[in-house]
């Protein structure tokens, strides 16, 4: 297959997607406070918050060079994404009452 490699990363992403199913269909978006500081603006953060699981979702928005032509006929990248660089992100957890209690913290 030409493009095995770009299938199996997909299938990875998929992957630790699904494991997110629980906080995505539960959680409450702006569900705790929190502080960020980055190098560059382009970058959105937010804090997803369920019963049992808090997620904070961190996306790069540094991107450029965007052809629809490419996307379409799969020939190269069709977008170009910037290193971007959090230097902190505090998440405050005396607004989320309950919070402070949840263990097994871990990056997905």
């Amino acid at each position: 297959m030409e493009h095995a490699g770009s299938v199996a990363a997909i299938a990875g992403v998929v992957h630790s997607v699904s494991a997110l199913v629980p906080v995505l269909r539960q959680g409450d978006i702006g569900g705790m406070a929190f502080a960020v500081s980055a190098l560059s603006q382009e970058v959105l953060v937010e804090v997803i918050r369920s019963p049992e699981q808090v997620l904070v979702v961190i996306v790069n928005t540094a991107a450029s060079g965007y052809s629809n032509m490419l996307c379409h006929v799969a020939v190269d990248k069709h977008w170009t994404f910037q290193k971007t660089v959090l230097t902190s992100l505090t998440l405050d957890l005396e607004s989320a009452p309950g919070v402070a209690a949840l263990g097994n913290w871990r990056e997905v």
